[in-house]
């Protein structure tokens, strides 16, 4: 039926988490005194690195495998995710955080708008 009381509230501390580090990304990224691309090269390198270590913790050897073998559908992440940082580090730094923050607050709407059209997954 439901989850487990300790599940569901790491599932809000995270998200609680998750929200406070987004929000702040804004902030740290006007605070820097760098072009677009050497802010978009190291985070993409702390970022990977970040993400093979926890791989290899969570699943072994096995967890890098993913990332050198990703099927379509981790390309079609990777790809997207790419495109979203090549495109939210410079709106940062060229307009206001405000027009970058509404845009941002759409996503969750156009995620369920895309599961609706195309998995038939309705909201609840």
């Amino acid at each position: 039926m439901g989850q487990p009381r300790s599940e569901r509230g790491l599932g809000i501390a995270l998200v609680i988490s998750a929200a406070i580090a987004w929000s702040t990304a804004p902030f740290f990224t006007r605070l820097l005194p760098f072009d677009p691309w050497t802010i978009l090269f190291w985070r993409g390198l702390f970022a990977g690195s970040l993400i093979s270590v926890f791989l290899v913790v969570m699943q072994g050897r096995a967890g890098l495998w993913q990332l050198v073998v990703p099927g379509k559908g981790g390309l079609l992440v990777a790809s997207l995710s790419a495109v979203g940082m090549v495109s939210f580090i410079p709106a940062l730094q060229m307009t206001k955080v405000m027009n970058v923050a509404v845009l941002i607050a759409t996503q969750p709407f156009v995620a369920a708008a895309l599961a609706w059209l195309w998995l038939g997954e309705a909201a609840t």
